[in-house]
């Protein structure tokens, strides 16, 4: 922490320091920083990935790697570089990989997850339900609070038509009590076309005093963004 703090400093304070300079700077500073110095690749990795400097990024990650190649935070930098240049199957071999060493690599776990989820939303939207359940389930069992796993998968259930599977993970959805939670109930059944099970979806939400104006605000954004109008109960002027 302290390397990367002081790379970071460097830099941001007098805005002259290139983040490169920063980083010899203090590998100058005694042995201890030295012996500490992969971690103060990633910490400039990470600047110079903020700075959008990529490819500079990259080169610090492969030197890491060419130094320890199972170092933990080099690839999981690695795989969210290739995630964000549409790279996405690439990104999920590394993930794979770390969790293959590291089952216990909480970072992994979630970043796999949300592609997995990302997988799962793409297939569910093209009606390719056995692939967007694959990838769901998965999603959900690496990331049990990933919400937007949790909630496509319900929908997924239930389209193809497995209403125990789908009211289970339904039920487990609406027991976070969030707001977030919620709304993804109310965009299983937008997503489905039910506009029964949205009316239900809010009657609870209602009944159960839950209906706050950041829910009706999540809500309105899914029934815009799934071009799909659904007849509100009374009550929600005090929403609007």
């Amino acid at each position: 922490m302290l390397c990367r703090r002081l790379v970071y400093l460097l830099y941001s304070s007098t805005m002259l320091v290139e983040p490169i300079s920063a980083k010899n700077h203090i590998l100058d500073c005694g042995e201890r920083l030295i012996a500490n110095k992969g971690f103060v690749g990633v910490g400039l990795a990470e600047i110079l990935v903020g700075l959008d400097r990529i490819p500079s990024a990259q080169k610090e990650i492969d030197a890491l790697l060419r130094v320890d190649p199972k170092h933990i935070e080099a690839r999981l930098l690695r795989a969210n570089l290739l995630g964000a240049e549409n790279q996405e199957k690439a990104a999920e071999r590394v993930l794979r990989d770390i969790l293959a060493t590291d089952p216990a690599c909480a970072k992994a776990g979630t970043a796999l997850s949300d592609l997995l989820t990302d997988f799962g939303d793409e297939a569910l939207s093209d009606q390719r339900l056995p692939q967007a359940h694959k990838h769901l389930a998965e999603a959900h069992r690496l990331d049990p609070e990933n919400l937007d796993a949790l909630a496509y998968l319900a929908a997924t259930e239930k389209l193809m038509g497995d209403p125990f599977a789908y009211q289970a993970h339904l039920e487990k959805l609406l027991a976070r009590g969030t707001d977030l939670a919620y709304a993804k109930a109310f965009e299983i059944h937008t997503r489905s076309l039910d506009k029964e099970g949205a009316r239900r979806i809010i009657t609870r939400v209602e009944r159960e005093g839950k209906a706050s104006s950041t829910f009706w605000f999540l809500a309105a954004t899914i029934v815009v963004a799934n071009l799909f109008i659904v007849a509100m109960p009374k009550g929600r002027e005090a929403y609007t």
